[in-house]
């Protein structure tokens, strides 16, 4: 038998050990398992199989926690899940802050850089709400379109500044400069303190897409 072979019987075993050279090892004889096909010694341990039909889900609000959920429970989620809806109301979401944004700078007449955090924190709860996502993508959809936001945001910024030189409307900007000059203008305009803003808006959109679940009210009170 190969090593994981043995492993498939040992990890639900309570005679196992671990020592951190070698791994999983047999708690009676100190040593890796050698039997085939099977282990005279072999005592199932109940937690530890039902740990393994089980998968951990992140709760809201803590970082590294989870709660462990039953295979049918986990079925159960994934069809809720809507990936169509996460993405719309990513999109939704990071245009409007990125519109409120501009709006903010252009009316304060400065730049503010955290408002970054708000559109990220503002997108990734509207893909989590929306799409109800437990799948490893939802996170990166978070992060997309945190990111999407923030560049927009700040596009939009520098529009609302050029309309207000030009005496035109921010479309109007348009017709007297090309994309490619705004493009251009505002990567020049980039600061080294943008990309730590931008970093924390894709870390929340990142953080904040997926879906959470809180403790059974039973648990919290023990």
């Amino acid at each position: 038998m190969t090593r994981n072979e043995h492993l498939q019987f040992c990890s639900r075993c309570r005679n196992r050990a671990f020592d951190p050279k070698i791994g999983v090892i047999c708690g009676l004889t100190s040593q890796i398992a050698d039997f085939d096909p099977s282990c005279d010694n072999f005592e199932a341990d109940e937690l530890a199989v039902a740990r393994k039909e089980t998968v951990a889900l992140p709760l809201n609000g803590k970082d590294g926690a989870s709660i462990r959920v039953d295979k049918e429970t986990l079925e159960r989620l994934k069809e809720e899940q809507d990936m169509n809806f996460a993405i719309i109301a990513g999109l939704v979401a990071s245009i409007l802050g990125a519109v409120i944004w501009a709006a903010i700078t252009v009316k304060s007449g400065f730049q503010i850089g955290y408002m970054a955090i708000a559109v990220g924190a503002i997108v990734g709860l509207s893909v989590r709400y929306a799409g109800k996502g437990i799948d490893p993508i939802y996170p990166f959809i978070g992060a997309g379109f945190a990111l999407f936001g923030c560049i927009l945001g700040n596009f939009l910024s520098l529009l609302g500044y050029i309309s207000i030189e030009l005496g035109s409307t921010w479309i109007g900007v348009l017709d007297f400069v090309n994309v490619s000059e705004l493009v251009t203008f505002l990567i020049d305009d980039i600061q080294v303190v943008d990309f730590l803003f931008y970093g924390i808006a894709i870390y929340e959109g990142y953080r904040f897409a997926p879906r959470s679940f809180e403790l059974p009210a039973a648990v919290k009170n023990i």
